[in-house]
């Protein structure tokens, strides 16, 4: 059965953004160490939590208390922190990968080291 409830006022949407925006602000220097702790430095948390921010912000799930919202916006930043690392760990491997290819060393003109004819 199809959503029948009016669509929010924007004074509502609106309350809700300044709320969300209050209880994330508070929480920010705690995300920011959890992510540096992930992540293993500051260079890439201020991503982190950025991403975190856009994700929560979509549609925050309303939380009666604030325990609650921390929680469950501390498991955003670490999701999106582990996003950030497994790229990272990506980009890395293709740079290693790309400088690391075997090439056979010639020995002497049309001669590869293991003896064969090129």
């Amino acid at each position: 059965m199809p959503d029948t409830s009016p669509p929010p006022r924007l004074e509502d949407t609106q309350k809700a953004a300044e709320v969300f925006a209050a209880r994330f602000s508070r929480c920010r220097n705690l995300l920011h160490l959890i992510a540096c702790r992930v992540l293993g430095g500051p260079e890439r948390a201020d991503e982190a939590i950025a991403n975190c921010l856009l994700t929560g912000s979509h549609n925050p799930p309303v939380f009666g208390f604030e325990g609650a919202f921390r929680s469950w916006l501390l498991r955003v930043l670490i999701d999106e922190a582990l996003i950030i690392r497994r790229r990272l760990a990506e980009r890395s491997k293709a740079e290693t990968d790309s400088r690391c290819e075997v090439k056979p060393h010639t020995t002497q003109i049309g001669q590869t080291a293991f003896g064969k004819r090129v």
